[in-house]
């Protein structure tokens, strides 16, 4: 059994930037952008079509945000964003897209990037094979990051059997926000989640965020080393 694990390239985000804040107990304002993960069907028999969620919406709220950003911060990041999105879904950026399929490994994928004239300003970066997917969304504003969002997960037969004896599905889901300013991180934000196939458990968009502590010096997981590489065209196995 193999899954198809491609991210749809098609942007579902049109608003102001990133998820649900630091704290589940504060309240969204109206400049909210609802996030879009896709239900899981189950699997006929053993096979199971990965339906991958189309990159998620984003929400931000009007707070002060931790680790030094500031309200003005969050705004020009917010209006960025706004408009390369506004540009996005009316198809007036230029893209290229590169493919990728790993010999002797269920491992394929995908890099869009997008331009505005010759400056590179979206990428995205899918790949998944056999059980388990990622993605990643780049934006840039003058070659620098300002807003980074990874997704991966993985599934696993599980849960009751169907009426028919086929089986159910559990999806496991991490997603990860990172937000710079002249190419500094000043926030990130983490969430994690699972989906069953039999039942409806809040969705991705409905699961809060956790404010991450930023240390000083840290590499954040090489985020910056493989927005150089995506930068590039570098993909592959």
């Amino acid at each position: 059994m193999k899954a198809n694990l491609l991210y749809p390239v098609t942007i579902l985000l049109f608003s102001v930037l990133f998820s649900c804040g630091g704290e589940a107990t504060q309240e969204a304002t109206t400049d909210e952008i609802k996030q879009e993960t896709t239900s899981i069907d189950s699997p006929s028999e053993e096979e199971k079509t990965h339906p991958t969620p189309a990159p998620s919406k984003e929400v931000m709220l009007e707070e002060t945000v931790k680790n030094g950003s500031t309200k003005e911060a969050v705004a020009a990041i917010r209006a960025e964003y706004a408009r390369l999105q506004k540009m996005l879904d009316a198809g007036t950026l230029r893209k290229e897209v590169k493919t990728f399929d790993c010999e002797g490994d269920p491992t394929e994928g995908e890099l869009v990037r997008y331009y505005e004239g010759d400056d590179l300003v979206v990428m995205q970066h899918n790949q998944g094979g056999g059980h388990g997917w990622e993605g990643k969304q780049i934006y840039l504003k003058g070659g620098m990051p300002f807003f980074v969002l990874e997704e991966e997960g993985y599934w696993t037969f599980g849960g009751p059997l169907n009426e028919d004896e086929t089986s159910n599905t559990i999806d496991y889901s991490t997603e990860n926000r990172y937000y710079f300013q002249d190419g500094v991180l000043i926030r990130q934000l983490t969430k994690a989640f699972e989906t069953h196939s039999w039942e409806k458990l809040p969705e991705g968009n409905e699961v809060p965020n956790e404010e991450v502590e930023i240390i000083a010096d840290q590499s954040y997981l090489d985020v910056l080393s493989y927005i150089a590489d995506l930068k590039k065209g570098v993909v592959g196995c």
